[in-house]
């Protein structure tokens, strides 16, 4: 390339990435501490089912255009309760983005909570009022994502019976 047109083409490329980061929004880091006092459970469980409620909705971020949510619920089984007492299974409620209908590209967006079946977490927990579930510690928050934690290292399949749960505190 002749470098006359190199020097320019890199200058706007390196003017462009910068001024693109330059707008990326504040995202609050919640400090284990923080999200633990926050929470009225915490626990690491492993996600063995996930389905639709068939509930939607919208997220919104000042005056950003509204988001399409959907409302998952997931059954995770309880290997170690780190705070609060709960039974061996608990259901969690969370709502990522429903991407089968976000038509425009997304920039800044929302960090929300995603569970996958099979998956070993971290999660800080809050009662919802009057449920049978639980909730990110976050929940309303735009960003709610730091309520759970992917755990990357091999757990035992074996299901913990209510014995077998070890509960902290």
């Amino acid at each position: 390339m002749n470098r006359r047109l190199a020097i320019p083409l890199l200058s706007f490329a390196t003017a462009g990435v910068i001024s693109f980061a330059a707008f990326a929004r504040p995202v609050r880091r919640w400090s284990p501490e923080e999200l633990y006092e926050r929470s009225d459970l915490v626990l690491i469980g492993i996600v063995t089912e996930v389905k639709d409620t068939g509930t939607t909705s919208t997220i919104r971020l000042a005056s950003n255009p509204p988001l399409p949510v959907r409302t998952l619920r997931a059954t995770v089984r309880v290997m170690e309760v780190v705070k609060g007492k709960t039974k061996d299974k608990v259901l969690i409620e969370y709502t990522p983005l429903d991407w089968s209908k976000v038509l425009d590209p997304v920039v800044n967006g929302p960090g929300r909570i995603s569970l996958q079946e099979g998956r070993v977490y971290l999660m800080y927990l809050t009662k919802e009022r009057e449920a049978e579930f639980y909730v990110g510690v976050l929940n309303g928050e735009y960003d709610d994502y730091q309520a759970v934690k992917e755990l990357k290292r091999r757990f035992s399949e074996q299901p913990a019976s209510p014995d077998a749960v070890s509960h902290h505190r």
